[in-house]
């Protein structure tokens, strides 16, 4: 069986760390630095002279494409902190990052806004239409009420996993 999974390796002595994803067929989240100790050759080969100061935790399992796309969040979050090995080249210097051409256009505030002020309330109408309270909502989904009113107020901070079953208990969907 293959289960695609989202890690983290750490250097408990110097506390540097390594984030990566693995996904080839028959991977397992179990399987030890012996089966598995990274893509980076640099990373594998501290791992490989000394594995009794690595720990290895996940951080995700699911689908290729959710620990594809959450390991580049990660790394880009955390590329810059001189601990995280990512982005080291072969002779253990830090790469240069290269500006992207085709880079991911900027956020546009206002359509973003709009459309999640738009998402709290057909969520709140939808509620109250089908006559249930925040609290059976809340109840329901094992949130709490500041965090229902976050969600039909479109508060930007709330998991969108939270937001996705708010929806579901209410009746919307994203998908048509």
């Amino acid at each position: 069986m293959t289960t695609p999974y989202l890690y983290k390796f750490t250097n408990k002595e110097t506390n540097q760390y390594y984030i990566g994803c693995r996904y080839t067929e028959g991977c397992d989240p179990e399987e030890g630095f012996e089966v598995y100790a990274s893509s980076s050759r640099i990373v594998k080969k501290m791992i490989r002279e000394n594995p009794t100061v690595w720990e290895k935790n996940i951080l995700l399992t699911g689908t290729t494409e959710l620990v594809l796309l959450e390991e580049g969040y990660l790394i880009k979050q955390h590329i810059d902190n001189p601990l995280c090995l990512n982005g080291l080249s072969s002779d253990g210097t830090r790469r240069k990052r290269q500006p992207k051409t085709n880079s991911v256009p900027d956020l546009d505030v206002e359509l973003y806004e709009k459309q999640l002020g738009n998402l709290g309330e057909r969520i709140k109408k939808s509620r109250i239409t089908r006559g249930y309270t925040q609290q059976m909502i809340c109840d329901k989904i094992g949130i709490s009420r500041s965090t229902m009113s976050n969600i039909e107020k479109s508060v930007g901070t709330t998991e969108i996993g939270i937001v996705l079953k708010a929806m579901q208990v209410v009746g919307l969907t994203i998908i048509s």
